[in-house]
């Protein structure tokens, strides 16, 4: 039982995937992954934020984030709301495709370097021969 501990999610990945027809197993495997990853890490990140700001309060002697949900947990959602409605100013003389683009393109490029990574024994998004490889070059590209 110890040593299928770190299996864990990949069994439930695969039980959830069971429920499909075969031919969808890899491409819903890897949606699967890619849904875990984006959304626990930005709730990690918001709950340490959470987290940050109440220390902050403490050591400044002020009441910290409390008024958006309980004990102030729902301040993070209420901040990407925020960022997300916040107007883009775009400069005139840029490209404004150009200027969209550039950080989506990061962020994919980012998500590609960590697609062949493994994350742990038989925990990784795209299984690959060459995953060295890729990874060497979408970390080398520019």
């Amino acid at each position: 039982m110890i040593e299928s501990c770190d299996q864990f999610f990949v069994l439930l990945q695969h039980w959830l995937v069971s429920f499909l027809p075969a031919s969808w197993h890899p491409a819903a495997g890897v949606l699967l992954s890619v849904v875990a990853i984006a959304s626990l890490f930005p709730a990690l990140f918001a709950l340490t934020t959470v987290f940050e700001r109440k220390g902050l309060a403490r050591i400044q002697n002020r009441i910290g984030p409390n008024r958006v949900g309980p004990f102030g947990l729902l301040q993070p959602i209420a901040d990407g709301i925020k960022s997300l409605t916040k107007e883009d100013i775009v400069p005139l003389s840029a490209d404004a495709a150009v200027h969209f683009l550039a950080p989506v393109l990061l962020v994919i490029t980012v998500f590609m370097g960590f697609a062949v990574l493994p994350m742990g024994r038989n925990m990784l998004l795209v299984d690959m021969d060459a995953g060295l490889l890729v990874y060497s070059v979408v970390a080398a590209s520019p």
